[in-house]
């Protein structure tokens, strides 16, 4: 795949510095060919789901091999596993291998290094994303573990994901990039039509809108170098720490991964974008209408996006990965569109209509014609990505992808209101157009926004597709419900039999026993969430086998409720499906509507800005309707902004508080870290 890979962006690097142009869309398609064709060999955050020996099991002798099977692939030359024997020194005697067959399986040899407990420290790279994953477990050879080497060894059960906010920051430098990039070539269009119909006043704006344009390309180019480069020099030097070495072999080491390549690769097609606007820059500017020539820009973004596409968790996903790349793609050309146009608009047009009294609301009907297209597939794509993802309604408050969805979530909508209200309050009721001046810089910021959170989100692990625990009793009117989450915790909920709602209570006490292994009783720690729910870390239960789980839940004022649990472990824990299947549910019949909704009403908002536009046209002095559209000034910008910023900083107080008072059901320790195999990431 690699060597496809960089034959590919070898040839249509060359090809951008050459003046052929056909030379460079026949390799540029080459190179989408070569990419598309690959597209299965690309998967998401590595999480552990099965360890072979299991973890805390009891052996007789000292197993061949220590296999992990992860739920994604993994890049041998950047991961590693290491065995400790029981008097400390090293017990593995061969280099770790992932299977030839399933590359999902990661596996070392291991050494006789006498009776005791041996630890097997893991790290590995995703060869999706080139996020970082590191762990540990425990087994026991020639004795039984006792319950105090238990409760010793506990802290070697945890699964760390290394995402951070920098990764995130250096994602959305990059898009923000490629949106200046795409938005500077979507205002071409928006010039050409203002052009054929206002010549004459525009015609002393030409040379001023070049210039910008230029330096437009240039800050996108630069943007996008800056986010891929960092991003593979963080990468790299995070790389190194886990490693023990030195940040040289780092970069060696991840540059070889597919998302360390790929953002390589990512660069040099944005340089070679530059060199092939340099060559044709004079003949787009001298044609009012499009020609075949721009064609190759739009292709090398459009290899950009599916470079992006691929380097994802539509990638990872079993269902069907190639429709689900081509959805992903889609949805960043149109996202990236839709605020690389309004950037473009805000920065390279509008500044240049005020002396104008006639384009201002030909054009920002324009941009209102092209969003609404925009939205319709933007909707379609992105409530697909959310079905793919999020998998069920409950995963949205027990995950990291769900809590992060929500800012998302509430960012896009409402750009939607602002959109909604430009094309409706003010170009089709002719209301407030001065309200323009800060609405406008508003929606363009809160663009930028939603490319931030999503930026965060593509950095954060999905759910697991994967059937969770879930145990009731009842006892003295109260229903007491066990649930795994997929923090790899049990959540505790108390809750009243008639009305099943949360009651307070004034604390639990939870004891486990493994009659079988001689352990307990272990009064278990728990930690309170909300209003009845508390929550047991799953690590509790080790070793294997059936453990009794007992429950005190102290209610004030009246009786104590209740009850007993037997459980399987790990057999009854996180019974992930190797192949993700899907069914049509609730959940899809919502989704389905939604994005039914998002048809209709990007449908209507596009028969809005028709026939706002035909009215325009009708109009033989457009400059009676124009003159009250007021232009946003740099003040208004910076006023928008602060007011963004406010909510922002308000939001995050509110956020900080949740987390607080531990009503945040995924909290993040100080360095990030989950204890427990957790699938959650941290930033």
């Amino acid at each position: 795949m690699v060597s496809h890979l960089n034959w590919a962006v070898c040839y249509y690097f060359l090809a951008g510095i050459m003046k052929n142009i056909r030379i460079i869309i026949f390799l540029s398609s080459l190179g989408i060919i070569l990419l598309l064709g690959n597209a299965g060999q690309v998967f998401a955050h590595a999480t552990p789901t099965t360890y072979e020996p299991e973890a805390s099991a009891v052996l007789e002798k000292v197993p061949g091999r220590v296999r992990i099977h992860f739920s994604e692939r993994i890049e041998p030359k950047a991961s590693s596993i290491i065995i400790f024997g029981p008097d400390g020194s090293h017990a593995d005697n061969t280099l770790p291998t992932v299977d030839l067959i399933d590359s999902h399986f990661f596996s070392i040899g291991t050494k006789d290094a006498g009776e005791g407990i041996y630890a097997v420290s893991w790290q590995v790279v995703s060869a999706d994303d080139g996020h970082f994953t590191k762990g540990a477990f425990i087994f026991s050879v020639g004795k039984e573990t006792s319950s105090a080497e238990v409760i010793d060894s506990r802290n070697t059960f945890s699964v760390i994901h290394s995402s951070t906010i920098t990764e995130g920051i250096m994602v959305w430098i990059e898009l923000l990039g490629q949106a200046i990039l795409f938005g500077c070539l979507i205002s071409l269009f928006f010039w050409r039509r203002l052009i054929n119909r206002f010549g004459d006043e525009l015609s002393p704006f030409v040379g001023t809108y070049r210039n910008r344009f230029s330096s437009a390309i240039v800050l996108g180019v630069f943007l996008i170098l800056v986010g891929t480069f960092s991003y593979v020099l963080l990468q790299s030097n995070h790389l190194a720490e886990l490693q023990n070495t030195n940040f040289a072999d780092g970069f060696n080491s991840f540059s070889g991964t597919v998302a360390g390549s790929f953002a390589l690769y990512r660069a040099l097609v944005a340089v070679s974008f530059f060199a092939a606007f340099l060559g044709i820059r004079k003949r787009i500017f001298a044609q009012n209408s499009f020609q075949w020539k721009e064609g190759v820009l739009f292709l090398l973004l459009f290899l950009i996006f599916i470079m992006r596409a691929r380097v994802s968790h539509a990638a990872a996903s079993q269902f069907y990965p190639m429709f689900s790349i081509a959805i992903n793609f889609a949805h960043l050309v149109f996202k990236n569109a839709w605020v690389g146009s309004l950037l473009a608009v805000g920065f390279l047009l509008f500044p240049l209509l005020k002396q104008s009294e006639k384009t201002p609301i030909l054009l920002n009907n324009l941009l209102s014609k092209f969003l609404s297209v925009a939205l319709g597939i933007v909707g379609i794509t992105g409530v697909y990505i959310v079905w793919l993802h999020l998998k069920t309604p409950s995963n949205i408050l027990t995950t990291d992808w769900g809590m992060r969805f929500i800012p998302l979530l509430i960012g896009a909508t409402v750009l939607i209101a602002l959109r909604l209200f430009h094309q409706v309050i003010i170009e089709k009721l002719g209301r407030k157009r001065t309200w323009f001046r800060f609405s406008f810089p508003l929606e363009t910021i809160v663009g930028i926004l939603v490319l931030f959170f999503s930026s965060i989100l593509i950095i954060t692990t999905p759910p697991l597709n994967q059937k969770l625990l879930e145990k009731t009793a009842t006892n003295q009117g109260a229903t007491i419900i066990l649930t795994e989450h997929e923090l790899q915790h049990i959540f505790i909920s108390i809750k009243d039999e008639q009305t099943k709602k949360p009651i307070e209570v004034t604390d639990i006490v939870v004891t486990l026993f493994n009659e079988e292994k001689g352990i307990g009783p272990i009064v278990a720690e728990t930690q309170k969430r909300d209003k009845g729910e508390y929550v047991l870390p799953i690590k509790f239960f080790s070793p294997p086998g059936t453990w009794k789980m007992q429950i005190v839940a102290r209610r004030p004022h009246t009786y104590d409720a209740n009850a007993e649990f037997r459980i399987n472990y790990p057999n009854e824990f996180n019974q992930r499906n190797n192949v993700e299947t899907r069914e049509f549910g609730i959940f899809e019949g919502l989704l389905f509507l939604l994005a039914l909704g998002n048809i209709v009403f990007s449908w209507m908002l596009y028969r809005i800005s028709r026939t706002s536009r035909n009215a325009f046209d009708s109009i033989a002095n457009p400059a009676s309707i124009a003159h009250s559209l007021v232009i946003p000034k740099y003040t208004h910008w910076i006023i928008s902004f602060a007011v963004v910023f406010i909510i922002l900083v308000a939001s995050w107080g509110v956020y900080n508080s949740l987390i607080t008072k531990n009503i945040v059901p995924c909290p993040h320790s100080a360095h990030g870290s989950h204890s427990g195999v957790a699938p959650c990431s941290s930033y």
